[in-house]
């Protein structure tokens, strides 16, 4: 068994924990850490994602538009992720995109 002290060295505020925590359903603590993270596409796009499932829409919608403004991929991904895909399809998003 890992002692305590090891069990929180191996808990680490990273990128990856976050998307650990996403898919274990602890989106308010994945948010925390994500918020911590370095401005990017990538971040930004995961970002949406949380606050749709938060629901807080209108952080979920700036961070993905600001996410596919750093990468216009993200215009074609959102579309694959059925929470963005929502946001798409509410706020009518890049509907002529892709």
């Amino acid at each position: 068994l890992l002692s305590r002290r090891q069990r929180q060295m191996c808990i680490r505020d990273s990128y990856n924990t976050a998307i650990c925590l996403m898919s274990l359903g602890y989106d308010k603590r994945a948010l925390d850490i994500m918020l911590k993270q370095a401005d990017a596409s990538d971040r930004n796009y995961i970002l949406a994602i949380l606050y749709v499932r938060l629901k807080e829409e209108e952080l979920a919608v700036k961070s993905y538009i600001k996410s596919c403004e750093q990468d216009e991929t993200k215009i074609w991904r959102g579309k694959l992720d059925p929470e963005i895909n929502e946001l798409i399809k509410t706020y009518n998003l890049y509907q002529n995109e892709y």
